[in-house]
């Protein structure tokens, strides 16, 4: 009688590249946790502290990261569901940002990832925000599929409370800035003109709300002309400041009064100085796919003036969801886990910076 034996085998299972990634730049201690470019968490703990100062004070910033990154990267592990000796590497924003948030940060990287003999993953902030657009979450409803990521070569204009640039991103890793602010962001103009009217800080979400309910045509404020693809917002902010001073000699409840139109007017200025470089910049290039990123990216009046364009531009929008707008370890995640599959790694002698680069 013969005998037959059948040996099975199994294929190694492949090995999960998992990132814990930590962002630190300003004033939100932000932890994710990232598994073949899948997000498992993001945890992020904001600083209430800055708020009766009308914006953020570098120095009680860096404390309050001590103080929340423990906890924080604790709760993204255990929302993953990952534990450290799973952890393929660490990623961290080395720049740009606050030196002393960063340096919270990137030294708790540091620590750790020599502690777990893990490869240290440096990612650039700015780089982060744009690649928001390819963060794939572990709930499949959260985000459209692959085919609604911006396809390369693309126009990403990314504006928050420091940065305000036109960036021509030809991949994962190949960026290059073609148009940037000479002076202040538009998100500074938002807060700091928010400030003069007595408006809470941050006071970019407060203009926005406020804006629905005036007259975007009821006052006109100055527009530069830079050269190039270029952008300054220092000469709105004082052309605002002129306009007001004038108007309370007159009327002391002035800004009350016009506290609608007044953000309407703001928004709609701001929104057409960075509308009109894009438009140029998409026109001179020949480029369709336009993306927006950063913290003023959730501005409701800047999203609809883009799907506006969109239309009669034909151009194809992406404007990333409400949770990745704002400074978040998510985005950290995206861009540290192409910077792995590279082979791309940092030393441990690697330092902060806090100069705009990408």
């Amino acid at each position: 009688m013969q005998v037959c034996v059948f040996f099975h085998t199994f294929a190694p299972e492949m090995k999960k590249t998992i990132i814990l990634a930590i962002e630190s730049s300003c004033d939100d201690t932000s932890a994710a946790v990232i598994s073949d470019g899948i997000l498992l968490s993001n945890v992020t703990a904001s600083q209430g502290v800055h708020e009766e100062f009308g914006g953020v004070v570098p120095e009680l910033a860096s404390r309050a990261h001590q103080l929340n990154i423990v906890p924080v990267v604790d709760a993204a592990l255990k929302r993953a569901e990952v534990s450290t000796d799973q952890l393929s590497a660490i990623a961290f924003t080395r720049g740009p940002g606050l030196l002393g948030s960063l340096l919270v940060g990137t030294s708790f990287a540091k620590g750790m990832a020599l502690s777990l003999g893990i490869p240290l993953v440096e990612v650039n902030h700015l780089q982060a925000h744009i690649l928001a657009h390819f963060i794939t979450p572990a709930t499949a409803n959260e985000l459209p599929s692959k085919e609604a990521c911006p396809k390369f070569p693309f126009l990403c204009l990314l504006v928050s409370g420091g940065n305000s640039q036109i960036v021509l991103v030809k991949s994962y890793s190949e960026m290059e800035i073609i148009g940037q602010t000479i002076d202040d962001a538009a998100g500074e103009a938002f807060d700091k003109c928010a400030k003069i009217m007595g408006l809470p800080y941050p006071g970019g979400p407060w203009i926005d709300r406020l804006a629905k309910e005036g007259n975007a045509e009821a006052f006109q404020f100055a527009k530069p002309n830079i050269p190039g693809y270029n952008y300054s917002f220092s000469g709105l902010k004082t052309s605002f400041l002129y306009f007001l001073r004038d108007q309370l000699k007159d009327n002391e409840n002035f800004i009350e009064a016009h506290k609608a139109d007044l953000c309407a007017s703001l928004q709609k200025t701001i929104i057409d100085i960075l509308i009109n470089k894009l438009k140029r910049a998409a026109k001179d290039l020949k480029i369709n796919e336009i993306a927006v990123a950063g913290g003023v990216s959730a501005n409701s009046g800047l999203r609809d003036a883009l799907i506006d364009l969109g239309k009669r531009h034909r151009w194809t929008v992406h404007i990333p969801p409400f949770a990745y707008t704002t400074d978040n370890a998510a985005m950290v995640a995206q861009a540290g886990y192409y910077r792995y599959l590279k082979g791309d790694f940092c030393s441990l002698d690697a330092a902060p910076y806090a100069k705009t680069k990408i």
